[in-house]
């Protein structure tokens, strides 16, 4: 297969699972050997620099190395709507929960998240570690055009495994909105949207191997890293500073620059008939989603960390509020129930909006 050209080979990908299939385990070995330069290695077995033209851990794992790359990449390809039933399935999920918690008390589930989140942490970490050098090198040795224009990742299993299991883990990762759910804290808009549009956006376009992916995966993995191990912290009580949310935050909203740079470069470049791995459905697809998503996490840095109170109408609401209350001390003497209640219910909301979302 033709390096430069994977995101367009529609026809070739076809035949590729039927290929693949026919192969015994012995024809299996023999084709990753092509690719490997002919070194198979054993679980954690160190091996030559040779093994790939790409930096990183000097070794495979046995998983690594019987990653049947074609048959996954088509098998993507032919069934990416599968992210669609899931975000429908997710969806219903979450409205159900919320109308079942309603009249129940919330549940703690400290220690569950804490694990939870630890293990995505350590996932995000173990995905950077294998992804992150490649993608460093390309853009050191050949620039950052090609980058994003070159599906080269593709000729290394180790990375081509790492990405596979990227845009699974976007299916998982809908099980941070549970914890939510039965912790009765409040769902924002950019929390669920985002996980929707991530996981379809990532199942669409990894069938295709474009060099955009290289962008998405290896910062996605990279900021997750982080992201989940303060929420491991958090979960357990620990003490950290506003600043590090706040970091991780701009750090979100950097992804999505680039994101949006990538995709409108890549979509140019494709449109002028020079060549780029990718398709211009993907470009116009990342264009959309990112721009989504630089506005809300935009909104959502503002009303978290730039002012006094994260809503700004609710600074008002408060001091309309207290107004209200004193008047009523200096004419009745009374302080009604519906004022307290309504500080309380403001003070939750301030809090809940102060917590950082994925």
């Amino acid at each position: 297969m033709n390096d430069e050209n994977v995101a367009d080979s529609s026809a070739a990908a076809r035949i590729a699972p039927t290929s693949t299939i026919m192969m015994n385990n012995d024809e299996k070995m023999a084709m990753n050997m092509n690719i490997t330069n002919e070194v198979y290695l054993k679980f954690g077995r160190p091996i030559s620099n040779e093994w790939s033209e790409f930096p990183g851990l000097p070794f495979a794992f046995e998983f690594e190395s019987n990653f049947n790359r074609d048959y996954h990449r088509q098998w993507m390809y032919d069934n990416w709507y599968i992210a669609i039933y899931v975000s429908i399935i997710y969806i219903m999920v979450i409205f159900t929960g919320r109308w079942l918690m309603t009249n129940r008390q919330p549940y703690s589930l400290r220690t569950p998240m804490a694990l939870w989140n630890l293990a995505i942490a350590l996932f995000s970490l173990f995905g950077t570690i294998r992804c992150l050098p490649e993608f460093i090198h390309i853009i050191t040795q050949e620039g950052i055009e090609q980058s994003f224009c070159s599906s080269s990742y593709y000729r290394d299993v180790r990375i081509t495994l790492w990405y596979w299991l990227f845009v699974w883990s976007k299916v998982i990762e809908l099980g941070d909105t549970i914890f939510i759910i039965l912790r009765k804290q409040n769902l924002i808009f950019l929390h669920w949207i985002h996980h929707v549009l991530t996981l379809s956006y990532a199942f669409f376009v990894i069938g295709d191997a474009p060099g955009t992916a290289r962008w998405m995966v290896s910062m996605n993995f990279t900021i997750h890293t982080s992201m989940y191990t303060y929420y491991t912290l958090k979960a357990m009580r620990f003490r950290i500073s506003r600043l590090i949310a706040m970091t991780i935050t701009i750090a979100q909203i950097t992804q999505m620059i680039f994101g949006l740079y990538i995709n409108m470069k890549a979509y140019l470049i494709k449109q002028s008939g020079q060549s780029c791995d990718t398709s211009i459905s993907a470009s116009l697809c990342g264009l959309f989603i990112y721009f989504l998503f630089f506005l809300l996490f935009i909104k959502f840095f503002v009303f978290s960390y730039c002012s006094r109170f994260p809503l700004i109408g609710l600074r008002k609401s408060l001091r309309t509020t207290t107004t209200k209350t004193t008047s009523n001390i200096k004419n009745n003497s009374i302080i009604t129930n519906n004022s307290h209640s309504t500080n309380i219910s403001n003070s939750n909301n301030v809090r809940s909006m102060k917590k950082h979302v994925d």
